[in-house]
């Protein structure tokens, strides 16, 4: 998927960077006059990480979620210097994932203004849930149709991240707090990717230290085993080269989730 990308400059201080095909006449204005505090009433603040803000913003009917990154640490203005702002890494992780046939809330405007402020908006999308939150939802509330919707929700997350690989992307923060899944209950299973800053694709396969952490990381939910062999399975259909090692690999991975998982829960899986 093509983005027709235009630079603008609002207010004289605010450089924007949008997607012409959604970005509608007006909203760039609205959104900055919202951020400096004039109409900020229409943002309606949102849960986030400590290093980023986010609220729904409604302009023309429509909802969009306006994120901005805080810094974080000494490191970043040297990031920001030679690979952008947190925001522009956004975007184009952002628009790596759609180029490549993937789903991320639709990109419509990359903000850059005083102060090293920095801000992604993209549509709002409805009826979307963290899979990190639906998958212990599920395991809390048991039940044969829970332990199918998991099952599903485990099949389509194994294909999808084997067809990233397969495709040389590597996600830079698979957790699963950032997938967020829509349609698990009906029948489909949509996932939608967040926290696109550091996506990357390599010219061939990723390298297996990448591979390895992105499996540690959709692996860090406390959910039957049988879901995660439905993953683990799903994922190596598309990535088949790796089945002769797959003992190794599965066992490597579960050792490091399990310590992770023991730090952040104090439980074992």
């Amino acid at each position: 998927m093509e983005i027709s990308e235009k630079r603008l400059k609002v207010s004289g201080k605010w450089k924007v960077l949008i997607n012409e095909a959604l970005c509608k006449g007006g909203l760039a204005e609205a959104v900055i006059s919202a951020i400096e505090g004039k109409g900020s009433e229409a943002l309606k603040r949102l849960k986030s990480s400590e290093t980023s803000r986010v609220w729904k913003f409604g302009f023309g009917g429509v909802d969009y979620a306006v994120k901005e990154f805080l810094g974080r640490g000494f490191f970043e203005p040297i990031k920001t210097r030679f690979k952008g702002t947190r925001a522009m890494r956004a975007w184009k992780g952002g628009r790596l994932l759609l180029e490549n046939g993937f789903k991320t809330p639709p990109l419509v405007m990359e903000i850059e203004g005083p102060g090293a402020r920095n801000f992604l908006v993209t549509a709002f999308v409805d009826d979307v849930t963290g899979l990190f939150t639906l998958s212990r939802e599920l395991a809390k509330k048991g039940g044969a149709e829970a332990s199918r919707i998991r099952r599903r929700c485990a099949r389509a997350l194994g294909d999808t991240v084997g067809r990233m690989h397969a495709l040389g992307l590597v996600h830079g923060d698979l957790r699963l707090e950032n997938i967020l899944i829509k349609g698990a209950e009906h029948g489909r299973c949509e996932l939608f990717f967040i926290d696109n800053e550091r996506n990357v694709k390599y010219p061939r396969r990723p390298p297996i230290d990448k591979i390895e952490w992105n499996l540690v990381q959709i692996s860090m939910v406390l959910v039957p085993d049988a879901d995660r062999a439905a993953c683990f399975a799903a994922y190596l259909k598309r990535m088949p080269e790796l089945k002769a090692r797959k003992t190794e690999l599965g066992s490597k991975v579960m050792a490091t989730a399990r310590k992770r998982i023991e730090k952040k829960h104090g439980r074992s899986i």
